[in-house]
C-alpha cells in the first residue's frame, strides 16, 4: 500500500518506476478485504468495529485528499478506501442479520429428521427465496452508493468485501476467485493483484501478531498518517527526481 501511494502521490518522476510502484500496489486492496473477513471472526463487538471504520474513514479523508492533490478543501469528489470497506461491512452485516432471521423463520417449529436436519418444505423455499431477493437488493443499493459517492474501488470494492466477509470456511476459495474476477473485469490492471491471492492461499488460518490494543490502533492509524506524510512531501518538499526517482 505504501509503495502504491508513493506513486499515487506523484513522487515518482520516472514513468517506468511509477508504473512498477503502482503495479506492486495492486496487491494491497484484496489483501485488506481478505484480512477484514478473517478479522471479523475475532471481533467481539460488531458495532465497535463499524464505528471504528467510520471514524478512521473520516480521519483519513483530508490526508487522502491532500495526497491526491486536492489541497485547499475537504473534497467530496473521491473518497478514501476505508469508506469502501465500511459500506462493504454494512452490507455483509445486514445480509448476515437477515440470514439469521430467515433461518429462524424457515426452521422454527419444523420437525427434524434422523440427521438433525429440517426437511425441505414450501415454507422454507419461500423464506429463502425472499431472503435472496432482499440480500440482492441490499447489495445492489450499497453497490450503487459506493459508485455514487465515488469511493476508492467503488461498487467493485464493495463486492470484494462481501465475498470475503460472507464466503467463509471451504467457500473462501470461491471468494478469492470471484474477487479476482470482478477486480480484473472492472479494470484489467487489477489483475496484477494475483501475488496477493497467492499469499491468501498460503495463509494458515491462525490469528496474526496484531492482537494487543496498541498494535490494533497503530494498524488503523498507519493509513491516515502515511497519507498525510506523503501529501505534505508532495506539496511542500518534492522536486521531481530529488527525493525518490
Amino acid at each position: 500500500m505504501l509503495i502504491d501511494h508513493i506513486g499515487a502521490a506523484g513522487l515518482i518522476a520516472d514513468n517506468n518506476i511509477y508504473w512498477i510502484f503502482r503495479t506492486i500496489g495492486r496487491t494491497a486492496f484484496p489483501i485488506f478485504c481478505f484480512l477484514m473477513g478473517e478479522g471479523l471472526q475475532y471481533s467481539r463487538n460488531k458495532w465497535k468495529y463499524l464505528l471504528r471504520l467510520f471514524l478512521f474513514a473520516i480521519i483519513a479523508e483530508a490526508p487522502f485528499d491532500l495526497m491526491n492533490g486536492q489541497l485547499d478543501r475537504y473534497a467530496f469528489e473521491y473518497q478514501n478506501v476505508i469508506f469502501t470497506l465500511l459500506l462493504g461491512y454494512i452490507a455483509s452485516a445486514a445480509i448476515t442479520y437477515i440470514k439469521s432471521k430467515a433461518d429462524a423463520l424457515a426452521n422454527g417449529g419444523a420437525t427434524r429428521n434422523e440427521e438433525g436436519k429440517c426437511p425441505v418444505t414450501f415454507r422454507k423455499v419461500l423464506v429463502y427465496a425472499g431472503f435472496a431477493i432482499i440480500a440482492a437488493s441490499v447489495s445492489y443499493i450499497i453497490y450503487k452508493l459506493a459508485w455514487t459517492f465515488n469511493t476508492d474501488y467503488g461498487g467493485t470494492g464493495v463486492l470484494v468485501v462481501l465475498f470475503f466477509c460472507l464466503l467463509r470456511g471451504k467457500w473462501k476459495y470461491y471468494a478469492m476467485l470471484l474477487a479476482f474476477f470482478v477486480l480484473g473485469y472492472e479494470n484489467p490492471f487489477e489483475l496484477w493483484a494475483f501475488p496477493g491471492f497467492i499469499l491468501m492461499l498460503l495463509y494458515n488460518g491462525e490469528r496474526g501478531f496484531i492482537k494487543t490494543k496498541p498494535l490494533q490502533i497503530g494498524y488503523y492509524f498507519f493509513y491516515p498518517v502515511h497519507l498525510l506524510i506523503l501529501g505534505l512531501i508532495a506539496k511542500y518538499f518534492y522536486t521531481p527526481g530529488a527525493i525518490f526517482f
